[in-house]
């Protein structure tokens, strides 16, 4: 509501609502966190990288799969054995000769008659 003619008149404040919008950005600073709360969406962005380390946490599991890319070599050896058995045969040929002894006896017979002229002397 508007004050009455003569309280505003002693103290210069006759026309302050009508000048209002002419003295705000001189205001502005002086008003600034009553407001702020009113303006907050608005200024989100602005101010988004400020407090980005803030809400980090928050928004974790939000923004997980954009990130996982980046951070996949520093979890690998986290969720090394998780994924095992999906790559298994991506990384067959690989370890091939570091597991051959251990599957030397499983094998045998299916390579019994590629080794055969090399063993016949023997036998």
């Amino acid at each position: 509501a508007f004050c009455t003619v003569h309280t505003c008149m002693r103290q210069g404040r006759t026309h302050a609502r009508t000048h209002a919008r002419t003295h705000a950005r001189t205001h502005a600073r002086t008003h600034a966190r009553t407001h702020a709360r009113t303006h907050a969406r608005t200024h989100a962005r602005t101010h988004a990288r400020t407090h980005a380390r803030t809400h980090a946490r928050t928004h974790a599991r939000t923004h997980a799969r954009t990130h996982a890319r980046t951070h996949a070599r520093t979890h690998a050896r986290t969720h090394a054995r998780t994924h095992a058995r999906t790559h298994a045969r991506t990384h067959a040929r690989t370890h091939a000769r570091t597991h051959a002894r251990t599957h030397a006896r499983t094998h045998a017979r299916t390579h019994a008659r590629t080794h055969a002229r090399t063993h016949a002397r023997i036998h």
